[in-house]
């Protein structure tokens, strides 16, 4: 679902705030301080996540773009999974549809419902951190979400 969030800010300014109230996405650090929201700012793109204190690799990132028109920033986004889980997943599928074709047996394919399931739990419980994520975006860039989108 895109989602898109009018600032009345200068893209300097959007990513200057975005940066001071976010912690890197560095593993390494993530233990060292305690903001709820990770993520990087790079060109006029940002990537943020919430902290979690346990392991989710189906949980939402959002992706979005910066863009000033009419003295406004407006941010375009989307939450997804990320990418190389994307890819990963793709390359579970491809293998369990493979071994049921060369196999002959349908059995094969009803490994796809705990997968299913794990990744639907994982997404699920991402679905609050994507409201943390808009709440954070709407709070530090005194936002809100587009008129053309509240009507729709």
């Amino acid at each position: 679902m895109a989602i898109t969030l009018v600032a009345p800010l200068s893209i300097a300014e959007c990513k200057q705030r975005i940066t001071q109230g976010i912690d890197p996405e560095n593993p390494f650090e993530n233990w060292l301080s305690s903001r709820p929201i990770l993520g990087r700012v790079y060109g006029d793109t940002v990537r943020l996540q919430c902290r979690r204190k346990y392991r989710n690799s189906f949980a939402p990132i959002y992706f979005g773009e910066l863009e000033e028109a009419s003295g406004k920033t407006y941010i375009h986004g989307h939450f997804r999974m990320h990418f190389l889980v994307i890819i990963f997943l793709l390359f579970v599928v491809c293998m369990l549809t493979t071994a049921s074709i060369l196999s002959g047996q349908l059995v094969v394919c009803g490994m796809f419902l705990p997968l299913l399931a794990l990744i639907g739990a994982g997404y699920g419980m991402g679905k609050d951190e994507e409201k943390a994520i808009i709440q954070f975006l709407q709070t530090t860039l005194e936002a809100d979400i587009a008129k053309e989108q509240v009507s729709s």
